[in-house]
């Protein structure tokens, strides 16, 4: 129930705070790394670890886990289970609301997975949710592979999350290692393609991905804001203006209660 954000070098489990690097050296003191490879990818499943405690979509993921294995405790209890299939999925009838947080989660965390992708096309699309009753919105993207075959992804939370932790990465080690177009490039590959000139200063990326995570539904809001960038063609002097920008007038709804930004 859980999604593994991981890479050939390390990987993060959101919700449990747990890292690994995969190398034979010391970690003992963070500080002081033996080479440049296991700093940079320490770097890059470190910031994995503060998007998980510092964002709404990194608090919403801790909420939905503890909804489950509440959910799941309270199962074999009711039905006194000795033994059961892993994972336990959850049953609309019994909880509604842990099993519409699990549908909502995939779609909000979307997909993907591509060394190379050439990005060709976007659109904003909609899918029913059963466990809430009505469509909602996520971000589909076709992209050409290096064999010249049409395939398509969901952006969603794993491309921002994975992109804005490498932007970081290369940011400070730009001779890190080269990580998958999807999801690690996606946000950058999806600015080229719909707004160019937003990557004069590719900081401004990484400030709109930051800004996406503090909404239940990163990817939809990253891609409506960037689709009304370029429609503005509006200009950031300063990458901190992007959140003045996305966040202004921004209206939030929460049990029939409104709030503007």
């Amino acid at each position: 129930m859980n999604k593994l954000k991981e890479t050939e070098l390390g990987f993060y489990i959101p919700s449990f705070f747990r890292m690994k690097i995969y190398t034979n050296n010391s970690l003992g003191n963070q500080l002081n790394f033996v080479n440049k490879k296991d700093e940079s990818t320490f770097l890059h499943e470190y910031i994995h670890f503060i998007q998980d405690v510092t964002t709404t979509f990194g608090f919403a993921n801790i909420n939905r886990i503890s909804n489950y294995l509440r959910y799941v405790n309270n199962y074999i209890l009711k039905y006194s289970i000795q033994t059961c299939p892993v994972p336990i999925i959850p049953d609309q009838s019994l909880d509604n609301i842990t099993y519409t947080n699990i549908e909502l989660f995939e779609l909000y965390y979307g997909n993907g997975e591509e060394d190379k992708a050439q990005f060709i096309s976007h659109n904003l699309s909609k899918t029913f949710v059963p466990g809430l009753g009505q469509d909602v919105n996520y971000v589909a993207v076709d992209y050409k592979k290096t064999d010249l075959s049409i395939s398509s992804f969901k952006f969603g939370a794993i491309c921002i999350l994975e992109s804005m932790a490498y932007l970081i990465e290369k940011h400070i080690y730009p001779n890190c290692h080269t990580s998958p177009d999807v999801p690690c490039n996606s946000a950058i590959k999806l600015a080229e393609l719909i707004y160019p000139e937003l990557l004069t200063n590719p900081l401004n990326i990484l400030a709109l991905c930051d800004a996406s995570l503090a909404t239940f539904h990163p990817g939809e809001f990253f891609y409506t804001n960037l689709i009304r960038m370029q429609q503005e063609k509006i200009v950031f002097n300063d990458p901190r203006d992007v959140y003045d920008y996305v966040f202004d007038g921004m209206v939030f709804n929460f049990n029939g209660t409104t709030d503007i930004a």
